[in-house]
């Protein structure tokens, strides 16, 4: 298959992976507030955030194999493709049982980051473990086989055997909370459920690629260039891992599991927003990477402007729906007791807008290999994050968390990785400051939309799910009007959308 056709098959299927994302955890966070209340919530998240810290996502091991496929692949040489797999199911063991080693060291630690009481009837070393141990099964059960996808451009594969999965996962937690109110079985079917994703992705790849098994050893030079990598990409997940789950942390350990579990509403809906978006970015990621080995600094740098052109506008038009629908949402989902002030609204869409701001020169950056380049990029972001969440919740509450989030996320990631893409990879400062002029005007027109949108919704009450329904379309069709009127002022880009889209139909 082609790039665009890898990239549309990739699309549809996150596609329908993220509506499951959505609908399957919604429904089973929707029973456990009506069953056990906020406080559970606020465990689940609290245990979840300390898991990804300790798991560092394989240490962004993968995401350097995947790079170093692409060639051998690209050329069919099996045997090396071979030798890259057994070095990273080797490497995979290891991170295994050094997650499992940290997990463990710091268990004596869970009651020091919780403020208050636990739900007396939980016993919250056991949930940890179990928790623990769903992270580390699956380093011992083929998920290195993924890498296999990645590099092939064939991430429509991994979707939808993350699809069955999740079915099987969700379907099952749901029978189980209604049938025993068990939250320990709720949490152990995560467990059955990674195995059954990791066995599954084994038989697909056996299938799809029966000529690549684990045999054979990688050259010292594709040693030396993982070492190299992984001192980066090391560095640089330890960070963007606990950038990403140091608030949860520290909102438990300064307000209590209760103000926490109520928090985790706000940011799920950012969560799951997020994977819609992530569907995007992990199908044009392996697309970029073969660009980036065939196709010229110039043709590069227009797909940089042209993404990055459509990937905003539809990140404001997402940022417009949760302006205009945030409170409205959580107040018919979860009821009043849920609610936090309007102020939230405000700071989480900020902070989801900046995020998606950061991801586009990110993508690129992973897509040319500049991980040791970008190594210190996180671990700044989450220091600062650390400091200027614990300060600014001493000194305005609660919205200092997502507050320090959204600045740090539009001066560190945003400002670092654009520097490390125009410094590393173009090395031409007349693209950098075309391309910040560009951004700068691009993020007025859509803030200007923003606020339009939201000042045309107010006109329309959603306190009941028609109402709700009616006012998302509304806002939608404001956003995307917004979109084709602000949008004609930079027509380069403009067409590349229609033309993508034409392009994407035909197919």
């Amino acid at each position: 298959m082609g790039r665009t056709e890898n990239v549309k098959n990739g699309i549809l299927a996150g596609i329908v992976n993220n509506v499951l994302c959505f609908l399957l955890p919604f429904v089973s966070r929707t029973i456990i507030i009506y069953i056990f209340g906020s406080a559970y919530l606020g465990v689940n998240g609290l245990f979840n955030s300390i898991i990804n810290i300790l798991n560092i996502s394989e240490l962004g091991f993968a995401g350097a194999l995947s790079y170093l496929l692409y060639k051998p692949i690209a050329e069919k040489d099996t045997e090396k493709v071979c030798a890259i797999m057994a070095f990273g199911r080797k490497v995979f063991h290891y991170i295994g049982i050094l997650v499992m080693a940290l997990g463990l060291c710091l268990m004596p630690f869970l009651e020091k980051l919780i403020k208050g009481d636990c739900p007396p009837e939980l016993n919250i070393y056991v949930l940890y473990l179990l928790y623990l141990v769903n992270s580390v099964v699956s380093y011992f059960t083929f998920s290195y086989k993924r890498i296999l996808f990645s590099a092939s451009q064939r991430y429509d594969l991994e979707t939808t055997i993350a699809s069955v999965a999740l079915i099987f996962q969700y379907v099952f937690q749901i029978i189980l909370l209604f049938a025993t109110r068990n939250f320990y079985l709720f949490v152990a079917m995560t467990i059955v459920a990674s195995i059954a994703n990791n066995i599954l992705c084994h038989i697909v790849t056996r299938r799809h690629y029966p000529e690549y098994v684990s045999r054979g050893r990688i050259s010292d030079d594709d040693k030396q260039f993982v070492k190299k990598t992984l001192k980066g990409v090391f560095a640089s997940k330890i960070g963007s891992v606990i950038f990403m789950s140091a608030g949860n942390i520290i909102i438990s350990a300064i307000f209590g599991l209760v103000i926490l579990g109520i928090y985790t509403n706000y940011y799920y809906v950012i969560t799951v927003l997020l994977s819609f978006f992530a569907i995007i970015h992990n199908s044009l990621r392996p697309t970029l990477g073969n660009c980036v080995l065939t196709d010229s600094k110039d043709q590069i740098f227009d797909r940089l402007v042209n993404i990055t052109h459509l990937y905003t506008w539809l990140a404001t038009v997402t940022a417009c729906g949760m302006l205009c629908l945030y409170q409205e949402f959580i107040q018919v989902w979860a009821g009043n007791d849920y609610l936090l002030p309007s102020v939230f609204v405000i700071l989480c869409t900020g902070l989801f807008y900046m995020d998606r701001l950061c991801s586009i020169p990110s993508i690129f950056v992973e897509a040319s290999g500049l991980w040791y380049e970008s190594r210190y990029i996180y671990i700044l972001a989450a220091a600062i994050v650390i400091v200027g969440s614990v300060i600014l919740s001493k000194v305005i509450g609660l919205p200092g968390v997502p507050l320090t989030y959204a600045l740090t996320s539009a001066f560190i990631c945003l400002g670092g990785y654009s520097l490390v893409l125009f410094r590393h990879f173009f090395k031409d400062r007349k693209k950098a400051y075309s391309y910040l002029g560009f951004l700068f005007k691009n993020v007025l027109l859509q803030v200007l939309s923003m606020g339009l949108v939201y000042y045309a919704s107010t006109f329309i009450d959603a306190d009941t799910i028609v109402m709700l329904l009616v006012k998302s379309v509304a806002v939608v069709l404001m956003s995307v009007l917004c979109y084709f009127i602000l949008g004609r002022l930079d027509p380069a880009p403009f067409r590349y959308g229609k033309e993508l889209f034409a392009s994407l139909r035909r197919k």
